[in-house]
């Protein structure tokens, strides 16, 4: 049974022709789980996210496998149940963080576009208050130029009344227009 088990686990690399003789065939390399986990422990591993657990090497795909599937004393399934398990459960986790990080992405861009636009407003709403301002000191300023205007305008118009009544009078008394022109 065992031998069934190496014989699946044999990795054979891809693209050589099978071999044909005995001494060809002992120069295949052959990898076993026990070699790989020996080969690729923690001091020979570069990956920042090396949790201490020893990977498994990836085997090639195959279409399907010359031995049946063994199964564990325990009943829980084959290894490659298992092994589904895990790495659905992996693929999981990994894809739950990354839809947290889309989601904390989102939010804080949200945000930010709300304080841009809260900010926006403001600087309208300040702009708008000095604009008014703007806009009454400018009507007061309109009113007193023309209540200034008016005030002098009635007083050139009274001014002008008094000199014509002023004149009416004199020719009343003299009986003559008075000279407007100057002619010598």
């Amino acid at each position: 049974m065992e031998h069934l088990l190496n014989q699946a686990r044999r990795v054979r690399f891809s693209g050589q022709e099978e071999p044909r003789s005995a001494r060809e065939r002992s120069s295949l390399k052959t990898v076993s789980f026990k070699d790989a986990a020996q080969n690729k422990g923690p001091q020979n591993c570069t990956s920042k996210r090396f949790s201490g657990k020893v990977p498994k090497p990836e085997l090639p795909p195959t279409s399907n496998p010359a031995t049946p599937p063994t199964r564990r004393a325990k009943g829980d399934g084959t290894d490659a149940d298992a092994w589904e398990r895990a790495e659905l459960s992996k693929i999981q986790r990994r894809h739950e963080k990354m839809k947290g990080t889309i989601l904390s992405w989102e939010n804080k861009r949200k945000e930010k576009a709300k304080k841009r636009i809260r900010k926006t407003e403001g600087d309208l709403d300040k702009i708008r208050s000095t604009a008014l301002k703007q806009f009454h000191d400018d009507m007061v300023d309109i009113g007193q130029i023309a209540g200034g205007a008016r005030a002098k305008a009635e007083e050139r118009q009274r001014n002008e009344e008094f000199k014509a009544k002023e004149k009416a009078n004199t020719i009343r008394k003299t009986g003559k227009l008075p000279r407007t022109c100057f002619c010598f």
